[in-house]
Order: C-alpha cells, then sequence, then structure tokens
C-alpha cells in the first residue's frame, strides 16, 4: 500500500522540524512536498525514506 511522506511522518511521530533534520534536507523542501507542490529528486526521496525507517518503491504506470 502506497502512502504519503505527510502519513509516514505522521506514523512515526515526527515533526516536519525532525523529519528535514533526519533527512539533512531544508524545511520548506519537507513542505512543499506534502503539500505537493515540491518536485523532489530520488536522491531527496531516498534520504526522507531513510529518515522515517522505510522502504521507497517508485512506480510508473
Amino acid at each position: 500500500m502506497a502512502v504519503t511522506v505527510f502519513q509516514a511522518r505522521e506514523a512515526a511521530g515526527m515533526s516536519q522540524k525532525e523529519l528535514a533534520g533526519g533527512a539533512n534536507i531544508d524545511l520548506n523542501t519537507i513542505s512543499q512536498i506534502e503539500s505537493g507542490t515540491g518536485n523532489p529528486s530520488v536522491k531527496t526521496l531516498v534520504r526522507i525514506a531513510q529518515a522515517l525507517n522505510q522502504s521507497l518503491s517508485i512506480s510508473i504506470g
């Protein structure tokens, strides 16, 4: 089942600030991704997944 960054962050009990720190990315980037206005690179998504102790799965179609 696919979950959003927001859902995974909430399930982990993390704030956006904590996730940004754990992933070593800007807080504004997390906010943009969660609001659907960001266009993160795969590298950024990998860092977020690692900070959330989640695996990253990408599908097309």
